[in-house]
């Protein structure tokens, strides 16, 4: 299927989602993040686990190229220390 956004576009979405769930008081473990960030799946983790207390669930058919913004992810994971 092609997506209406491609590449990062629209990334800036799920950063308000992030920045949403940590005003909840919701919390991940940094190895679990960079676990999820070397799989390429940060995304649909994130999604899937918080999906009853996001905004924008980001599912697979909606216009964001969500592989893409894993693939950005992956550039930093270099920078995460735990």
């Amino acid at each position: 299927m092609s997506k209406a956004f491609n590449g990062t576009d629209r990334l800036q979405l799920f950063g308000l989602e992030i920045i949403a769930l940590i005003s909840q008081g919701k919390m991940e473990t940094i190895k679990e993040i960079e676990h999820h960030i070397d799989e390429g799946n940060l995304v649909q983790y994130i999604r899937d686990k918080y999906r009853n207390d996001m905004f924008n669930t980001f599912e697979d058919d909606c216009p964001y190229n969500l592989d893409d913004w894993n693939k950005a992810f992956s550039g930093y994971s270099g920078y995460i220390q735990d």
